[in-house]
């Protein structure tokens, strides 16, 4: 009998005597309740205080706090703002002393600097583990002094801080002095231009824990990377940005000796990383894709069509065989078959060198019972023709190379 009673669904009357089951999301602790609301935005979550006695304080110990201008009601005007920021400042001050995990603000630049460097500096003093800053890029001229806020505020110590990413597109100006983050394992940093060169080095240097790098939206030709520790490093370009012929003088320098994880984004005129370690023996995945620019788009930039295709190849081979030690490495289609092309017609010389050598069409002929494109697809025979030409496949020396879908097994 006692029993049956457990089993029973426990109801609660309400007002009209009519009877409703026990809301069990309510009755889920607090530990779970925070991770539910951790995938909601703070607006929607403080939303929730309302509800009941239950949620009424939750909020304020939710260990992520999202703060997005934009997804905030109202249209874009100066109330929006002013309600925006009193939100935020609310939020801030009525908050428990619990830690906070994840601090992500998205904003445009018309918000105060201050209100900006409150919401860092609450976040280093709740050790954030993760910062997340993306203000909008369209309107970076209204607010100079932003740059100068964003150095003093992340130029506060964090011992807990240990993923930053950061939108640098939309500061006109990088900050003055390089960031210091000892405990930082993972930098993302979007839209950095040349003037952020120094930054990104000096502030790699400064992060000794520093594993995983990746520069979005790259604008800069020129970069030296030091990093004992890192792992993982990803560049990926601006699309529209090759900008000049010095593209092709300059270059990125990475000293990375434990490098296990590469890839790489580019248009063909952008430069090419050149790592410095003789050897990089804990070198796992490579992931190279070079994007093709049709010849009238060359037309509107200073580098003549003949310039390009006369270093780029050569340049992708050189930083190839610098990666040969990678078990797998994958190159988009057009990274082979551009520079199959170019070879043959530009540097058929550089088909023929010593370190080269070897019998290409034997390895062709073996690859091509095991190339898979998946079900239906057959191997387009140009394809297999840039490998042979281009003699990529011999960059590897290890057991896999792969071509975009493409697997060819050693």
């Amino acid at each position: 009998m006692g029993s049956k009673r457990r089993h029973q669904k426990k109801k609660t009357k309400l007002i009209g005597g009519e009877e409703e089951e026990e809301d069990r999301i309510s009755s889920l602790p607090d530990s779970i309740l925070h991770q539910i609301l951790s995938f909601i935005d703070t607006t929607s979550v403080v939303q929730t205080s309302v509800l009941s006695k239950r949620w009424r304080y939750l909020w304020t110990s939710v260990p992520n706090i999202h703060l997005d201008y934009d997804a905030f009601p109202g249209i874009h005007c100066e109330t929006k703002k002013h309600r925006f920021a009193h939100f935020v400042n609310q939020v801030l001050s009525l908050r428990d002393a619990s830690s906070v995990f994840r601090f992500y603000l998205r904003c445009t630049l018309f918000l105060d600097a201050d209100l900006v460097k409150n919401c860092i500096c609450y976040a280093f003093r709740h050790n954030v583990q993760e910062l997340l800053l993306w203000p909008d890029c369209n309107s970076y001229l209204e607010h100079s002094e932003f740059p100068g806020c964003l150095s003093e505020a992340l130029g506060i110590s964090s011992s807990s801080l240990i993923s930053l990413t950061l939108a640098c597109h939309a500061f006109g100006m990088p900050p003055d002095k390089p960031l210091r983050l000892p405990a930082l394992k993972t930098l993302r940093l979007a839209g950095c231009c040349h003037d952020y060169a120094n930054l990104i080095t000096e502030t790699v240097g400064n992060c000794t824990n520093l594993e995983t790098l990746i520069l979005d939206d790259l604008e800069l030709n020129s970069l030296n990377i030091n990093a004992p520790n890192l792992r993982n490093l990803e560049l990926h370009y601006y699309d529209d940005d090759c900008s000049c012929g010095s593209c092709f003088e300059s270059m990125i320098v990475v000293s990375a000796p434990g490098l296990t994880s590469f890839k790489l984004e580019a248009m063909e005129g952008h430069a090419l990383p050149v790592f410095s370690a003789a050897s990089l023996p804990c070198l796992h995945n490579v992931h190279v894709c070079l994007k093709t620019w049709s010849f009238d788009e060359y037309e509107s930039y200073d580098v003549p069509d003949e310039e390009i295709l006369q270093r780029m190849p050569l340049n992708v081979m050189k930083m190839l065989e610098q990666l040969g030690e990678a078990d797998y490495v994958t190159l988009s289609m057009d990274t082979v078959e551009v520079n199959g092309y170019v070879l043959r017609r530009r540097h058929p010389q550089a088909l023929h060198r010593p370190s080269l050598c070897g019998s290409i069409s034997q390895r062709i002929s073996a690859f091509k019972n095991d190339i898979q494109l998946g079900k239906g697809k057959e191997i387009p025979p140009e394809l297999l023709k840039a490998i042979e030409e281009s003699r990529l496949s011999l960059f590897f020396s290890r057991t896999k190379l792969l071509l975009s879908d493409a697997l060819i097994n050693r």
